[in-house]
């Protein structure tokens, strides 16, 4: 019988929601208003993870502007803001004031992958009973879940957002009884238009109010891209046709006019 692990607090790190501000490289390719509505969905499925976990749960927020809204849907967690920087000096400095607050497993999580369910969560806390560092793989090179029960090494310089970024933390975390954990198999995350059709596909299952929207969202779009790129084909082949019969007949009139 597996002995339980003590509890862990789960930290989404997260911005509001906002037409034209976050998924700027998905909104490139589908237009704002659909990534506005994409990244909204997404934001709601994390919380919905949050406000679901048994034990302590904080949101950390982009900006001070954004307090009002994150108290307003926080449910019984934690709100804080965070602190400048990039991405790895705002973990760090996040996991230092939590651990002076007693805080000792820490999961951290973002809002770009509605696959992450609440057995990966238990899992990484599990694993921490045998690491100190853990982290659950992304498709793209990246994770999208870290963990610690001990404080963050150096995260400032690791290549965030790059698809060396796993390998990359997992050296820098490696200690003398060994590398960190990884949970597999990898999910995706979504940053790109490429990634709907995968994200789409791991959250077939899906039984929550937000997923089941994002999933009609997701497949929504989908169709429309694939009757577009289907007239699109369509009409080439009648672009084709009717350049092959013009130069059909031009041949025909030419032989005509040389006899």
């Amino acid at each position: 019988m597996n002995a339980v692990a003590a509890p862990a607090t789960l930290v989404l790190l997260s911005k509001r929601p906002s037409l034209g501000v976050g998924k700027q490289r998905l909104a490139a390719t589908i237009g704002a208003e659909k990534a506005f509505q994409i990244n909204s969905l997404l934001v709601q499925c994390a919380l919905d993870l949050l406000n679901s976990w048994q034990g302590p749960k904080i949101l950390a927020v982009h900006c001070q502007e954004d307090q009002d809204w994150a108290f307003s849907i926080c449910g019984k967690g934690e709100v804080l803001v965070q602190p400048p920087g990039n991405l790895g000096e705002k973990i760090a400095a996040l996991d230092s004031q939590l651990r002076g607050s007693g805080h000792q497993r820490i999961l951290w999580i973002g809002s770009d992958c509605p696959a992450l369910a609440l057995p990966d969560l238990e899992a990484a806390n599990q694993q921490l009973d045998r690491h100190p560092y853990g982290f659950h793989a992304a498709m793209d090179g990246g994770a999208v879940l870290m963990a610690n029960s001990r404080a963050w090494p150096p995260l400032a310089d690791l290549p965030w957002s790059t698809n060396q970024f796993l390998s990359e933390i997992a050296k820098v975390c490696t200690i003398p009884d060994g590398p960190p954990l990884i949970q597999t198999p990898a999910l995706p995350d979504l940053d790109l238009a490429e990634d709907l059709a995968p994200v789409l596909g791991t959250i077939q299952n899906t039984t929550s109010e937000a997923g089941l929207a994002l999933k009609r969202c997701l497949e929504e779009w989908l169709e429309h891209e694939r009757h577009r790129e289907l007239n699109g084909s369509d009409l080439a082949k009648d672009v084709s046709s009717h350049l092959e019969q013009a130069v059909y007949s031009g041949g025909v009139q030419l032989d005509q006019k040389l006899q």
